[in-house]
């Protein structure tokens, strides 16, 4: 790896890096899942930050590998189902959101998303339209179901 000589100790190759800012490390490899924060006080100071932040990159170099030699064997990327690290439903393709209403207690509002010829559809479920939340969830959870079992269609 060629290190340049600049004040933030930056690691560049062809789009890959690790670049040191005031509070920690940062990695960045073009490829699924490659870019991650690695903070000094979480890991406990810069130097075990650094080796973190090395071994990620080195992970993702085999990941970056794995994926060109899938893209040129089968002339497509390789597609993944990763749960948005956002999603705090807990679900696959289902968010959640907290709304509060006039009488104090939350809306929770379960949304379904999927995608049909690369356009974002949705679908709601309210905790005031079922009465309860776990009702609310458990109708979202089958119309989920039902959209990918009988579409045929592939979850994100």
């Amino acid at each position: 790896m060629a290190k340049s000589n600049q004040a933030r100790n930056v690691t560049r190759i062809s789009g890959e890096w690790i670049c040191r800012d005031l509070q920690g490390w940062r990695v960045s490899v073009p490829c699924q899942g490659g870019h991650k924060y690695f903070p000094f006080a979480e890991y406990g100071g810069s130097v075990k930050s650094l080796n973190a932040a090395r071994g990620f990159h080195r992970a993702m170099l085999i990941q970056l590998e794995k994926d060109r030699a899938y893209e040129k064997k089968h002339g497509e990327k390789p597609h993944r189902e990763v749960l948005n690290s956002r999603n705090r439903s807990g679900h696959r393709n289902i968010a959640v959101m907290y709304m509060p209403n006039l009488e104090g207690r939350p809306n929770v509002v379960y949304t379904v998303y999927w995608n049909k010829n690369r356009i974002q559809y949705s679908k709601r479920f309210s905790s005031h339209q079922y009465k309860h939340a776990s009702y609310a969830l458990e109708a979202a959870i089958e119309f989920r179901d039902e959209m990918f079992n009988k579409k045929g269609m592939k979850r994100r």
